[in-house]
């Protein structure tokens, strides 16, 4: 990017991944703290596990670039050495993470499930007492059946037209047989079915006012809402092949991962974008490499010497190399005796052929060259020497 519009782009892009970088990755520290600082049973024991668990984090989060400079740079064991470490923060980062917020899902949606299962049950009571009410058979108030009886056994009973006392006192109130009152008693016994469905009338009513205030508070308070409706959606999403149980486990762990992965990787994804976008400055470094086109031409490309061994190998591939066809081959050892023969023309000290191979690798894989020089074992494919008694190409321009 060398325009004013595309270097805005550059740090705009740079900057808003930055911020949300630097956003998750405190997210994750504070997440490694907490978890740290729950499982330790003294005070000094929890702020050491915070603050281990904390720097844990760091070393997941810039520890990668350490590791990234470190391989590309040749230094494969000590980034493998580096890369055990840096895995195991990752596993810590995320096992602490998930720690966080699983206990604080389940602790939300363990309320809600005991909320939930009371109003449930007191649904299910409601209902209950208002069946057995309605199979009640009609009546009367308690107290208009009490008079009814009481008129019935107040009854005079007479007999040879004299009377003999009260149906309640003939038959001691309808205990005793008397075939006087066996009529009159019969209608008591009516009375006091429809008497029995009053009183248990009595004692349904106020219960089932009560619950129905409870449901309506506990309606207000979200009681009747699902008390995992994310877990049900995808369980009916999924036609029931993930259970609520499931993805209540499982969406925990998906942010968990979304926070370590962001934190860990974010570091060194803005720091490859930022060294891949960065203009080359125009100083008296910057030297002319040929750029393999495709088409079996050459064109000018400014690659940085930001090493004196880099800027003669850039110099001698500007002068000695040239570009091929993907079937031909030069093994390293052809270019680099080629390259000590343009050294001791130009009375420069040539680099040994480990050096050489390391730096002329470095070279092929800048921007400008990248897929164009490909390498197999000790052999390269896409380039090829100029030869001795012939002119280099012309670089286009």
């Amino acid at each position: 990017m060398t325009s004013g519009s595309g270097q805005v782009m550059r740090l705009s892009v740079i900057a808003a991944l930055s911020v949300a970088t630097a956003g998750m990755f405190l997210v994750s520290m504070r997440g490694n703290y907490l978890f740290g600082y729950g499982i330790g049973q003294t005070a000094e024991k929890r702020q050491l596990f915070a603050w281990a668990n904390v720097a844990a984090d760091i070393w997941k989060a810039f520890g990668l670039i350490a590791l990234t400079v470190l391989w590309r740079n040749r230094h494969k064991r000590m980034a493998f050495i580096g890369g055990v470490a840096w895995f195991v923060c990752l596993l810590s980062g995320v096992n602490s993470a998930i720690g966080v917020y699983v206990q604080d899902r389940m602790m939300l949606t363990g309320s809600r499930e005991a909320s939930h299962a009371t109003y449930r049950d007191a649904e299910k009571e409601l209902a209950e007492l208002e069946q057995k009410r309605k199979s009640l058979p009609p009546h009367r108030s308690g107290g208009q059946v009490d008079a009814a009886i009481a008129a019935i056994l107040n009854t005079p009973v007479v007999i040879d037209e004299r009377v003999r006392g009260t149906v309640g006192q003939r038959s001691a109130n309808c205990t005793k047989i008397d075939t006087r009152t066996a009529e009159a008693c019969a209608k008591v016994g009516v009375l006091g079915e429809e008497l029995a469905a009053a009183k248990e009338t009595i004692s349904l009513d106020p219960r089932i006012t009560a619950l129905r205030q409870q449901l309506a508070e506990m309606r207000e308070r979200g009681a009747s809402d699902s008390p995992d409706p994310i877990g049900e959606f995808y369980a009916w999403a999924t036609r029931g092949l993930l259970g609520v149980r499931d993805v209540g486990f499982g969406f925990p762990l998906f942010f968990a991962l979304l926070i370590e992965v962001v934190s860990a990787f974010g570091p060194i994804t803005i720091a490859r974008y930022a060294e891949l976008t960065r203009s080359p400055p125009t100083t008296p470094d910057t030297q002319t490499v040929p750029a393999m086109a495709g088409h079996g031409r050459l064109r000018p490309a400014p690659i940085l010497a930001y090493q004196q061994e880099e800027a003669r190998i850039v110099e001698w591939m500007a002068t000695r190399v040239v570009p091929a066809a993907d079937a031909s081959a030069v093994p390293v050892e052809s270019l680099h005796a080629d390259y000590e023969r343009w050294c001791a023309d130009s009375g420069v000290r040539a680099d040994n052929l480990a050096k050489f191979g390391r730096e002329f690798d470095r070279v092929r894989e800048m921007p400008e060259l990248t897929g164009k020089i490909r390498k197999f074992g000790t052999r390269y494919f896409g380039v090829a020497l100029v030869a001795a008694k012939v002119p280099a190409l012309p670089l286009s321009q």
